[in-house]
């Protein structure tokens, strides 16, 4: 064998993998900018078109489809024009990419039909992204939507009501 080449048959394609979970990881933070920047039109170059979404939506929205992220990524614009979301933790496996973040900005806009409330939030967040061919193609997301409405007050704010003293 010359140089090593013989010396790990495999190390072949544990770097074609380690090349697609690199690769799929920076496409997972290109998507989460361009949402945080309300830029729709980067999305037909990261996201499928028929992209399969199990996440929650708000009521009347479509959560499949390429069409789908667009309409949702206006609306969150609309109401927080200031988004911004800090990476946290990134870590993939095969075709799969997980996101940790928190996002943060203020509500100028409508959301929900709600007027705004031109408050700050703070929320977590987290992303599980399956890519084929260099694109989204399956998510999950998970974003603590009560802690937002409380932070709005469009919710009450989840503490226990003090015990009035005599």
């Amino acid at each position: 064998c010359l140089r090593g080449a013989c010396a790990d048959p495999h190390r072949g394609h544990a770097q074609q993998a380690q090349d697609a979970a690199a690769k799929n990881k920076a496409i997972a933070i290109r998507i989460i900018t361009a949402f945080d920047k309300g830029d729709v039109n980067a999305f037909d170059a990261l996201i499928a078109r028929d992209i399969k979404s199990h996440s929650e939506v708000p009521p009347g929205m479509k959560s499949t489809g390429l069409d789908a992220v667009k309409e949702m990524c206006k609306m969150n614009k609309t109401a927080f024009p200031d988004m911004k979301s800090r990476v946290h933790t990134v870590a993939a496996a095969g075709d799969t990419v997980v996101v940790f973040y928190t996002s943060e900005g203020t509500n100028t806009g409508s959301l929900y039909g709600q007027p705004a409330t031109n408050k700050k939030i703070s929320v977590d967040g987290v992303d599980i992204i399956r890519f084929q061919n260099g694109k989204a193609v399956e998510h999950w997301g998970v974003f603590d939507s009560m802690k937002m409405m409380m932070q709005l007050g469009l919710m009450g704010s989840g503490q226990a009501p003090q015990e009035k003293k005599p």
